[in-house]
């Protein structure tokens, strides 16, 4: 199984978005509402339709030893290549997003802070929320890993 399949690696990855949330909340003293919301309900989104995909295709997930092949797993599915799409569709909204809001208030030093700060707030959001979300079905593939499950 590869690496970004295992709870642990995701539970690291899950603290990593978290913290660099928090962070970018800190530095920009919450005014990221708006991009981390909808990255937030997007990952929720996003997270669900994972966890359909983890659930269903464990064995396959169980058997990949590669990103490529994890992949491959994934856009296998409808689910899993609307999962997909839906990441490069949050970033490039998120984008847009954040040059709106940044580009509200007359340019000046702080234009990138705001326009960096909401993209990534947006982005960590949606990254949190969606692993979250997903986190639960890694054990469905953790067990069709067993041996106990292979096939003779």
């Amino acid at each position: 199984m590869h690496v970004t399949l295992t709870q642990q690696a995701n539970r690291r990855l899950i603290a990593c978005w978290a913290g660099f949330e928090v962070l970018v909340w800190i530095l920009t003293s919450g005014q990221v509402a708006a991009c981390a919301g909808l990255g937030a309900a997007l990952g929720v989104v996003g997270g669900l339709l994972q966890r359909s995909v983890l659930v269903s295709h464990a064995r396959e997930f169980a058997q990949a030893k590669t990103a490529l092949d994890v992949r491959r797993v994934f856009t296998s599915s409808q689910f899993g290549a609307i999962s997909i799409a839906l990441g490069w569709i949050c970033l490039a909204t998120l984008l847009v997003l954040s040059l709106a809001l940044a580009l509200r208030q007359p340019i000046s030093p702080t234009t990138p802070l705001s326009l960096s700060g909401n993209l990534f707030a947006g982005y960590f959001a949606f990254m949190l929320l969606r692993d979250g979300v997903a986190y639960s079905a890694l054990r469905h593939v953790a067990a069709a890993e067993s041996p106990s499950n292979a096939d003779p």
